[in-house]
């Protein structure tokens, strides 16, 4: 069985792959954050106030949060299979501007293969709190200079 600290950090994994892009999200402080995250505060629980905004931001039950009972939100995400996976880096890859360098790769195709994975979910049904960059229809966009000397936007 996991622990409430656990589930948050399960959960904050689904949409976030660091606590800090999670807690700034959330405009919570991250110290704060990380010390509920990895158990540090109040011996490992998490206050009922801040459970209660972690599960309306992550999109998960707060009695699932708290207490591990009712549906494992993980249990719900469909994986994408090879060649759909193929079909959103292709997709993603049509981001990348004419001569942009291999340092640049991370930070133009890693938003626009997110939006493609959030269409993904949300083809299949589970439930995605989707940010403006990660709207289905709108184009992801790199704040990577894509040529010398340009800024990034």
């Amino acid at each position: 069985m996991t622990t409430p600290n656990q589930r948050l950090k399960l959960a904050r994994a689904k949409r976030f792959e660091r606590a800090i892009d999670a807690a700034r999200a959330m405009g919570v402080p991250v110290a704060t954050y990380n010390q509920h995250e990895n158990g540090l505060r109040g011996s490992g629980s998490i206050p009922r106030r801040a459970a209660e905004r972690y599960a309306a931001f992550f999109g998960v039950s707060l009695d699932w949060l708290l207490t591990g009972r009712g549906a494992d939100p993980a249990a719900d995400d469909p994986l994408p299979s090879e060649a759909e996976l193929e079909r959103m880096v292709e997709i993603a890859m049509l981001e990348l501007p004419a001569g942009a360098r291999l340092a640049d790769f991370p930070h133009i195709v890693g938003p626009a293969l997110h939006a493609q994975l959030v269409q993904f979910r949300s083809a299949h049904g589970v439930r995605s709190s989707p940010d403006a960059a990660t709207v289905p229809g709108t184009d992801a966009r790199s704040r990577a200079p894509t040529s010398p000397g340009a800024r990034a936007g």
